[in-house]
């Protein structure tokens, strides 16, 4: 399992305002999860996330990032859409089950 979370200071004060994990489901696959602030989204704290989860889980020998994202949630279909990884999207009931492929070197 992989947690990371980003932190603004605000005053003198750290303020969490997003947090991204995955964990691992088989010996190659994780399951991602990413949740922004609705004030800091569209700011590029998911991308900044997704960038550090992407080379976190490289380095574990992790082949695909899965998610399970509502259709609706726009703001998180973008950030895995523009994370640059090829990905296969499939839907059932309105749920889309998003499947990034991590090119590993062998």
């Amino acid at each position: 399992h992989v947690a990371l979370i980003a932190v603004l200071e605000e005053g003198e004060r750290a303020v969490i305002i997003g947090g991204g994990r995955y964990i691992v489901t088989q010996a190659d696959t994780a399951e991602l999860a990413f949740v922004v602030l609705d004030e800091y989204q569209g700011h590029g704290v998911g991308k900044a996330l997704m960038r550090h989860l992407v080379t976190i889980a490289r380095d574990a020998s992790i082949r695909e990032l899965t998610a399970e994202v509502l259709a609706e949630n726009l703001p998180m279909l973008n950030v895995l859409k523009r994370s640059g990884l090829p990905f296969h999207v499939t839907s059932q009931n309105g749920v889309l089950r998003v499947v990034l492929r991590l090119c590993v070197a062998e």
